[in-house]
């Protein structure tokens, strides 16, 4: 989840790039930021609590300066969020950042504590520090130091090292947990994302799991995980979409909302044909594909919900079989995998670990593997058998908006090709037709702003809906709880009478998603037995449905704009994206940056 850099330049200062990479990876934590440097063989380090910007301000009056420098973003997993757990952390020679866990730190500290080394942080990653010290004190040179601590450590990490006794060295290694490095003529650059990487370098080496990086005077060595040397290939990263300039929105999260029609357009026309009446796959995966009986969809969170509703449409236009697994729960269930023909994978990152070591699981059972993907080079794109690559650009936000359409526009391309031909091209041509839909939708944003300001003084808000919406009603609680901190729980509307009807009164507020379909009349009845207990409605619906026997009549209504039931997840997930960005920013939530959160999980 954190964020990590190390920059060991030919002449100049390195802290100001330290800064500028850590703000490209501020997405990764926001709880606290530190950079360290070495004059004179002394480490000199300033470090902050809270956002990127109080380091900065930090470092204004405390200026620091040295051609090697190595920084860190992060997002709390072992101890709270204080200076003293803030990184880098050192001891003796050595210093270091970390990103992920090390699982076996408690048995690492008493290891080191019997060494002489006093433990002055409640984090995870001090005994790495400790550890490396204490071969060195050894006499092992350093790069051996840092292989014999990495043998001991068990769990997921990325780490970056720099020694007071050798400043013209830094060292990096992975395992679970991403990192890069690129070289440029004014020096060496390792970070935990090629997004930072890109200020300095169009080409970036990815760094294999096990592998370790020695720069060395700016002579650059790749160790795989038996020790030896090993050439790994540059990647060109010319193509990242890096615009992260709010044009002129007050939100990134805004911004990016409002980009939705252009990117499922820009993603959906990537998979169209020239004369755009066919999906065009890659010929393998597209065998696999059209005789699948069965498929398997594994992703966290919003991707997940994502998955929801491409069962939803797989299976009623489709006809086929899917089952949809949280990543987490996926790796640890020991499933039965006998009669699953594809795998897709969904992950806007594509560094989501609980995703990736589910990958690992399905390709050790010899199944075809999908990664849908927002990032390439990415590992999720790296590891799949094949990948299709959602064109939402750079996701600012930490909660995900156009993302998640882009994936939902890739997931029923899939469907698509699942369907007849005839009715195929039918489908296709009205899909293009939707981002004018969507922006139809955005053009009622003040009207939608209206409907948060009863939303406000909730502490529980409930949100429900039948068929295909069902997933968006889970997203949208997802995003009212990630934004605004209320309590928010999504059902499926069939299930209110089966416990959640007992949270109904005169407090809780329902968002009810309730479209023209043949489960019209339920979902009504299911608003009649809220407003009849006392809870009040917001009641998401088109200009088709007759509400009108509803009584009392919702006092909060909006309605969608004409399009075919296939289609209005793409509408009504932007309302309920609305509702959550209008409910925090009225509460005056950081809207970018939510409290505990971190765009890319990274750690279990």
């Amino acid at each position: 989840m954190c964020g990590v850099v190390g920059i060991l330049l030919k002449t100049g200062n390195a802290v100001p790039d330290v800064i500028e990479g850590l703000s490209r990876l501020e997405y990764r934590g926001y709880d606290s930021a530190g950079v360290l440097t070495i004059n004179n063989q002394n480490f000199q380090k300033v470090r902050a609590v809270g956002k990127l910007e109080s380091l900065k301000n930090e470092l204004r009056s405390a200026p620091l300066s040295g051609a090697i420098a190595i920084g860190h973003t992060r997002w709390a997993t072992h101890g709270g969020v204080t200076i003293d757990n803030a990184h880098p952390h050192e001891s003796g020679r050595v210093a270091i950042v970390h990103n992920g866990i090390i699982e076996n730190h408690r048995y690492l500290k008493k290891l080191v504590q019997d060494q002489g080394y006093q433990c002055t942080t409640d984090t995870d990653t001090e005994v790495i520090a400790h550890l490396i010290d204490y071969y060195l004190r050894l006499g092992n040179e350093h790069h051996i130091a840092v292989q014999k601590t990495l043998n001991q450590l068990e769990g997921t990490f990325s780490i970056v090292a720099v020694f007071k006794d050798r400043p013209s060295l830094m060292i990096g290694a992975r395992h679970g947990s991403p990192l890069a490095f690129s070289v440029s003529e004014h020096g060496s650059f390792i970070a935990s994302d090629a997004i930072a990487l890109s200020l300095w370098s169009n080409h970036v080496c990815y760094l294999e799991d096990k592998d370790m990086i020695i720069i060395d005077d700016h002579k650059v060595v790749v160790l795989d995980e038996h020790g030896q040397p090993i050439e790994r290939p540059f990647k060109n990263i010319s193509h990242l979409n890096l615009h992260s300039d709010k044009l002129g929105y007050s939100h990134y999260m805004l911004k990016e909302i409002f980009e939705q029609p252009q990117v499922v357009h820009d993603t959906f026309s990537s998979l169209l044909n020239d004369d755009e009446s066919d999906i065009k796959l890659d010929a393998r995966l597209e065998s696999i594909l059209m005789s699948a009986k069965r498929i398997k969809i594994v992703a966290c969170g919003t991707s997940y919900y994502a998955g929801l509703l491409c069962q939803y449409w797989m299976e009623a236009y489709g006809h086929m079989g899917v089952d949809v697994e949280i990543a987490s729960e996926f790796r640890y269930r020991q499933p039965y995998l006998g009669d699953t023909d594809l795998a897709i994978l969904i992950s806007q990152s594509g560094e989501t670990i609980d995703t990736l070591a589910s990958l690992d699981l399905l390709k050790s059972q010899n199944i075809p593997t999908l990664g849908i993907v927002n990032v390439l080079e990415s590992s999720l794109m790296r590891r799949s058998d094949f990948y299709i690559q959602t064109l939402a650009g750079t996701e600012v936000s930490v909660a995900s908006t156009k993302a998640f359409s882009a994936q939902i526009t890739v997931l029923l391309a899939l469907v698509f090709k699942k369907i007849e031909p005839s009715d195929r091209e039918l489908k296709i041509k009205k899909f293009l037709n939707i981002p004018k839909h969507m922006n139809c939708v955005l053009d009622q944003f003040d009207d939608i702003m209206k409907l948060c300001n009863p939303l406000i003084q909730s502490k529980d808000v409930i949100y429900m809906a039948r068929g295909m919406n069902t997933p968006i009603a889970f997203e949208g609680a997802l995003k009212l709880k990630e934004l605004s901190y209320i309590n928010a729980q999504g059902y499926p509307a069939g299930e209110l009478k089966h416990g959640p009807i007992a949270l109904i009164d005169e407090s809780l507020y329902a968002v009810v998603i309730a479209p023209s379909n043949d489960c019209l009349p339920k979902t009504l009845s299911n608003v009649q037995e809220i407003l009849a207990r006392g809870g009040k409605v917001i009641l998401v619906t088109d200009h088709h449905s007759k509400i009108d026997s509803i009584n009392p009549y919702p006092q909060h209504i909006y309605r969608l704009p004409d399009c075919d039931a296939i289609f209005q997840p793409f509408l009504t997930v932007m309302i309920m994206q609305m509702l959550a960005f209008g409910v925090a920013n009225l509460k005056g939530q950081d809207v970018d940056q939510p409290r505990n959160l971190a765009k890319s999980v990274t750690v279990e």
